[in-house]
């Protein structure tokens, strides 16, 4: 699907949590090491596990490789994981099987700055300007090779949409320092 001119209103692109996405697909594949956006989250699906009151499913603002749940996820996945609210979540190409990193952090309705940033073992998300504390899925943490389309507002193959505004979506091939995300 493409965006209309009215998905676009104060700077931001608009989801209706239903059918909007827009794909980006780079010229050659990239790994992604550090990936940056500005996102309104409308919350109406909340970014929290069950077991602290949120629901059992997410919204995916953004997807890797236009494949089913890999990706910037909200809420609960909960297989191999516990409580997450944030996740970055991958199929680990080497291996054949996905990894995930994940916070517990809750965000509310808002605009905030999110960044995933790889430091050679884990991402580090930060959310508006603060390292949260992060966690592997069982199966350990996300990496992230071989970037061929980054779809923004959709997993559209699982079905999960997002509803709310991301105004900026920066990519990096390598890792930032902390002083870089802060900056």
């Amino acid at each position: 699907a493409s965006m209309s001119r009215s998905n676009y209103s104060g700077g931001s692109l608009t989801f209706d949590g239903s059918t909007d996405y827009l794909t980006l697909t780079p010229t050659v594949p990239f790994n992604l090491y550090c990936l940056e956006l500005w996102l309104y989250n409308n919350n109406l699906v909340p970014n929290n596990d069950t077991a602290i009151g949120g629901p059992t499913t997410y919204q995916s603002p953004i997807n890797f490789n236009s494949a089913g749940t890999y990706g910037i996820n909200l809420g609960s996945w909960t297989g191999g994981a516990t409580n997450e609210a944030v996740s970055i979540f991958t199929s680990d190409i080497v291996a054949g099987y996905y990894k995930m990193t994940y916070n517990r952090v809750q965000v509310p309705v808002g605009w905030h700055n999110w960044t995933f940033n790889w430091n050679g073992v884990t991402y580090d998300i930060w959310i508006d300007g603060v390292k949260t504390t992060t966690y592997a899925h069982s199966n350990g943490h996300a990496v992230l090779q071989g970037i061929t389309s980054l779809r923004i507002g959709a997993d559209v193959t699982a079905g999960y949409y997002f509803n709310g505004n991301i105004s900026v979506v920066k990519c990096y091939s390598s890792d930032l320092t902390d002083a870089d995300v802060l900056q």
